[in-house]
């Protein structure tokens, strides 16, 4: 199976899961084109989304009906490799059936042109106009596929796609509007969110308009398809709790699935090493202060708004906005109504794990200052919870624990009952490491945890009596002292 998406991350789930209505699209594309009318298979989706998972099954099911023929495009710094997924398939076919015969299945004297691609089947030819050697070349490589064709079904699968140069993907358009009444499937691989953005994006819009060309996007998983999933690589059906927590962590990508659990069902606390330099390849390469923009926004949250973002860094608007179009161009962050949020939560944490902590508390004093003088530019409407978590996050134990108390006592029906016990969480922790707290908040101090009696979880403000639903009971009055 390709291996360019795993990374060797962990274990592969044996169970395929989720990709059966792509598959029967691959399959019928398949016996569409044993019939002698050539097709074309385009599959998109994110990184980790299972294109080479769904390709290698799809290989496995069609195994002993066709000859498979693979090669991925290559990332390098200064763009693709020339003609890379065709030299890899060249090195193959010379490997298995040796020089002699591949040569045998071109024109007289065209395996000359074939050795421009690959050395081993001899020397090439003295370069003449540009032009006309890659027209030879393009048509050598449309004669191999034909014979090799005719004496059985080709699939030729062509991996990344949006890595490839230009001559790369000038070859996979002649070859998929010249072939003709030939058994072969062509199958192109992709990242959709580095293709949108991409010199190859009119090549693609281009093929999809051809006949014989189907389109295949994959789309994440649905938190059932994540939990058979789970299934298939504990061997056990997985908790509830545990499908839940994968499914919000990992977002239904079947990569990060994998990798954010351990073989004895635990989930990954941190990101695996693995991972974390997986999803750091999406944001590098970016402009240094595309960079810093990340990571200032990687602090802020999964959702920030465009001015709180822009008045955080403390860039004016044009340097801003220069700094922010490659991220939304590359897609590491995607726009929001007003405002942004990362593509997905596993890239924040990785650009997170890049900050340095007294980068984070300055970004995180930042915000909070922000906030303070400009609570408007909240998109969340929760001004003193962000506030609590910033001042908190910038080791400000004073004003984190009066806005958690604030947040607590105007919560009304604004707060998710989790943000309410976070926010009375922070109160607890904090209360004891600021000076005359009781004072300040007005109000009576918990009782230390070291007391014989249960300690009381927090002590709720009248206000969340107010709130409660018309049809629920009504509350226990709040408690003024330690009991």
């Amino acid at each position: 199976m390709p291996t360019n998406e795993r990374y060797a991350l962990g274990v592969v789930s044996p169970v395929f899961v989720g990709r059966g209505a792509e598959l029967t699209v691959l399959t019928s594309a398949f016996e569409t084109a044993t019939t002698r009318k050539p097709s074309t298979a385009l599959i998109g989706g994110e990184a980790g989304g299972g294109k080479s998972r769904l390709v290698a099954e799809f290989a496995t099911s069609i195994s002993g009906r066709a000859l498979v023929l693979t090669g991925g495009c290559v990332e390098v710094s200064a763009g693709g490799l020339p003609y890379a997924p065709f030299t890899a398939i060249l090195r193959e076919l010379v490997r298995s059936r040796g020089a002699g015969d591949i040569a045998a299945l071109v024109s007289p004297g065209g395996v000359g042109e074939l050795a421009g691609l690959l050395p081993q089947l001899g020397p090439a030819p003295s370069p003449d106009h540009a032009e006309l050697a890659r027209a030879r070349l393009f048509e050598q490589v449309l004669r191999l596929l034909e014979a090799l064709a005719e004496q059985r079904p080709v699939v030729l699968v062509v991996e990344d796609i949006h890595w490839a140069d230009h001559a790369t993907g000038d070859l996979l358009n002649f070859l998929a509007r010249n072939m003709r009444d030939v058994p072969v499937l062509l199958v192109v691989t992709f990242r959709s969110e580095e293709v949108e953005h991409s010199p190859l994006l009119p090549l693609l819009a281009g093929l999809g308009r051809v006949d014989g060309v189907t389109r295949v996007e994959l789309a994440r998983l649905s938190r059932d398809e994540v939990g058979a999933q789970l299934a298939g690589l504990l061997g056990r059906p997985p908790g509830v709790a545990l499908t839940e927590v994968v499914y919000e962590r990992g977002g239904g990508i079947p990569l990060f699935t994998e990798a954010l659990v351990n073989q004895d069902g635990t989930v990954q606390t941190g990101l695996p090493l693995a991972l974390r330099e997986f999803l750091r390849a999406v944001v590098k390469g970016l402009p240094e202060p595309t960079i810093q923009v990340l990571r200032v926004a990687a602090v802020g949250g999964q959702r920030i708004g465009h001015a709180l973002l822009a008045a955080v860094t403390g860039m004016d608007e044009a340097a801003f906005t220069t700094a922010l179009r490659p991220a939304l161009t590359g897609n590491v962050l995607l726009a929001d109504g007003d405002g942004y949020t990362y593509r997905h939560e596993l890239f924040r944490e990785a650009v997170l794990a890049d900050v340095l902590s007294s980068e984070r508390a300055r970004a995180h004093r930042s915000y909070a200052e922000v906030l303070d003088a400009a609570p408007l530019l909240s998109m969340e409407g929760t001004v003193s919870v962000e506030l609590a978590l910033h001042w908190r996050g910038a080791h400000e134990d004073t004003p984190a624990l009066t806005s958690a108390w604030r947040a607590v006592s105007n919560a009304g029906a604004t707060l998710a009952y989790a943000q309410r016990l976070r926010m009375l969480e922070q109160v607890l922790e904090l209360w004891p490491r600021v000076l005359d707290a009781s004072q300040l908040l007005g109000a009576t101090s918990p009782r230390s945890s070291s007391s014989r009696r249960k300690p009381p979880v927090c002590m709720f403000p009248t206000s969340w009596a107010n709130s409660a639903p018309r049809h629920a009971s009504k509350p226990p009055p709040p408690r003024t002292d330690s009991t």
